[in-house]
């Protein structure tokens, strides 16, 4: 009688192994590990905290303002008294500051190549610098044979060609 009983015993575990559970089958309750749940939740909420601060640095690095650059006064000639009756005669050619690309076509092809890759414009008129076809030079230097530099402004520089053409040319907004 007792293989009778098992056997059915058996038949009646396989057969409730393809059914769900039952209502008499006793369920095992899942414990959560609280400890672990908070301390998840706190490494989480560092990581966005973190995330948020590279974030901040970035946009305020790449979101700096533009320094703007002022127009320059270009050097002018101080006027010289005259008597009231004497009429003064006109400026010479060389006192005439105009920029490159006005200059007469002769003049233009008869002034050596020049490369800017440097340009320093202080209130100081001695740190003022700028690098000219590979070369330092400050105001009042020769560039090359006949071509003097008489100022550095703040967009570029003022050249003064065999003494009698003085002309502007603008390195700042060319780069």
């Amino acid at each position: 009688m007792s293989y009778i009983l098992d056997a059915l015993k058996k038949s009646d575990q396989e057969r409730q192994q393809n059914n769900g559970p039952g209502l008499q089958t006793v369920q095992r309750p899942h414990l959560m590990n609280k400890q672990g749940h908070t301390r998840n939740i706190v490494i989480i909420l560092l990581l966005l905290v973190i995330m948020a601060l590279v974030l901040a640095g970035a946009w305020s690095i790449y979101n700096k303002p533009v320094a703007t650059v002022e127009e320059v006064a270009l050097p002018q000639l101080a006027p010289q008294p005259q008597p009231v009756a004497v009429v003064s005669p006109p400026p010479s050619p060389s006192s005439y500051i105009v920029e490159f690309s006005e200059l007469p076509d002769p003049v233009q092809k008869a002034i050596p190549a020049l490369t800017f890759s440097f340009h320093v414009y202080s209130d100081n008129p001695e740190r003022r610098t700028i690098i000219i076809n590979k070369r330092r030079v400050r105001e009042g230097d020769s560039v090359s044979q006949g071509l003097v530099l008489e100022a550095i402004t703040q967009q570029g520089v003022v050249l003064q060609w065999q003494g009698q053409h003085r002309f502007t040319i603008n390195v700042v907004e060319n780069w």
